[in-house]
């Protein structure tokens, strides 16, 4: 293996970037309060054994606080990983 010795003063100084130099953007539009964001109908998964979510149906609008609630093994995570599009 090969040492470079480099002497004090000549090293070159990395030009630091900001994040904006790399990473493009695109314009957000700007929703109306109540405008649908997010719908899903007829949602239902079942693994070997188990039926996680039957007929699931539910609609997210702009501007509103949702929250979605259940018991243990009820399919909340299930039905979040439908909509990240993890499951089928």
């Amino acid at each position: 293996m090969k040492v470079k010795e480099i002497e004090l003063g000549k090293v070159k100084k990395k030009k630091i970037r900001k994040r904006s130099d790399y990473i493009k953007t695109s314009k957000i539009k700007q929703l109306e309060p109540g405008e649908l964001v997010v719908e899903m109908q007829g949602i239902t998964k079942r693994f070997p054994g188990v039926l996680a979510n039957d007929t699931i149906n539910f609609e997210l609008k702009a501007c509103e606080i949702h929250a979605l609630l259940g018991e243990n093994g009820a399919g909340k995570t299930t039905l979040m990983n439908i909509l990240y599009g993890l499951y089928r």
